[in-house]
């Protein structure tokens, strides 16, 4: 979804999507810095000027700008081995070559839009370093764990990034104290990857009020993308809503399709909560136990849409 929004976006206002700058094979600040907590008053010179970078257009990486990861365009041994790997291998150059045609005019346009998926923990520091405007857009549990798990566990292996944050003082004392708790148990990799979008969702969450985030919903924007648009753009301090051509065209990560009137059309907005079909009944009531012990209030997992109201009244915000 946020990819998706970043495209969107960044066509209708003429400026330039910046991707994914905290990817950790991109850069030996991205993997040192990626998922990190970091409050206003913490100091990291690299990161800063990381982000920096970044955000007035100096960052130019094949993967933050084209989306590409040089070590994954290196010819390899392995890539020899079979006529299957060969045509992987065959057929990145050629996606990435066609994306480096089409996104090289954006080079030169010196206004950017940064989509990041590894900061959530760090936007209390983003908003005191830099004079950011910041879209915090949510999804449902169940529907990001089984994403994850049908990409394999492999790519989003949940234990290594919750013994980061139990090792963390700061969480742990801080904002996840509530619920250190659940970091005992042993849980299940649904159960462990809730826990992961529990952190990364509910401390942003509870600092949206103060520190001025516009708080979005996947399934919102999906079902009305026309009410939404108000909020997101006044926050970005942005002027043009994608037109319906934009919006019809699944982006590179989300294959979310629009009706020519801008509002998703009836299959996919059925479509968005077969996650559930998908995963089963036990392991939503895996998801649910996790949602249950954190007291999260605005989703669960018998129900593909948020409780928007719900989720104002949990973090203190005006209700919708």
């Amino acid at each position: 979804g946020t990819t998706w929004l970043l495209d969107v976006l960044a066509e209708a206002n003429h400026l330039r999507p910046v991707f994914e700058p905290l990817n950790p094979r991109t850069s030996a600040v991205a993997a040192k810095h990626e998922h990190a907590y970091l409050v206003a008053g913490d100091e990291s010179e690299d990161l800063e000027t990381m982000f920096r970078d970044a955000a007035t257009g100096e960052m130019l990486t094949l993967w933050t700008h084209y989306r590409t990861l040089t070590k994954r365009l290196a010819p390899r041994k392995a890539y020899f081995l079979s006529l299957s790997s060969f045509k992987s291998w065959a057929n990145y150059w050629r996606s990435s070559g066609g994306r480096m045609l089409e996104r090289f005019p954006q080079r030169s346009i010196p206004g950017t839009l940064v989509k990041c998926v590894r900061a959530n923990l760090m936007l209390d520091w983003l908003h005191a370093h830099f004079d950011t405007r910041i879209v915090l857009l949510i999804r449902h549990p169940g529907a990001v764990v089984e994403s994850q798990l049908r990409a394999s566990i492999r790519d989003w292996n949940p234990y290594p990034l919750l013994d980061g944050y139990r090792s963390n003082p700061g969480l742990m004392e801080g904002p996840l104290q509530p619920i250190k708790g659940l970091f005992a148990e042993e849980l299940s990799p649904a159960q462990a990857l809730t826990l992961v979008w529990a952190v990364q969702n509910l401390v942003p969450s509870a600092q949206a009020r103060a520190n001025g985030y516009h708080v979005v919903f996947y399934e919102e924007l999906l079902e009305d993308a026309t009410a939404q648009w108000g909020g997101i753009l006044d926050t970005l301090g942005l002027d043009a809503v994608p037109d319906a051509k934009s919006l019809e065209a699944p982006s590179e990560q989300a294959a979310a399709r629009w009706s020519n009137e801008g509002k998703p059309a009836e299959a996919y907005s059925r479509a968005y909560g077969r996650w559930q079909e998908r995963l089963g009944e036990e392991a939503c009531a895996q998801i649910q136990h996790v949602l249950d012990a954190l007291g999260v209030s605005f989703y669960n997992a018998g129900c593909p849409r948020p409780d928007v109201a719900a989720f104002a009244r949990q973090f203190g915000l005006a209700a919708p």
